[in-house]
């Protein structure tokens, strides 16, 4: 997996595989670092009308070879992902429908 991120006004991308992604969030559990992603494609009208919009969320670790950079994991085990993703869920969930707090 590789790992890009730019700076777009204001707005964070990171390419996985050839695909961009919006990081929507990161969250801490653990002592651990989690981000949360989107398709960066996905349509803004979806985005509002959906109940449920997929994320995908990876594992923020340092790079041993960069100080300044990381590495994106995935997580491998299925409890772990569903406690990160929970998180996440309870996170979104105190913003108001303006995205702020």
């Amino acid at each position: 997996m590789t790992s890009e991120i730019n700076n777009d006004e204001e707005l964070e991308l990171i390419e996985l595989d050839g695909k961009n992604y919006e990081i929507v969030d990161t969250t801490e559990l653990d002592g651990r670092l989690y981000i949360a992603l989107i398709p960066h494609d996905i349509d803004e009208e979806e985005l509002e009308n959906s109940e449920e919009v997929e994320f995908t969320i990876l594992e923020m670790v340092d790079d041993p070879d960069d100080e300044e950079n990381c590495i994106l994991k995935t997580i491998d085990d299925d409890e772990l992902y569903d406690r990160v993703g929970e998180a996440f869920i309870e996170k979104f969930g105190v913003y108001d429908d303006d995205g702020e707090e």
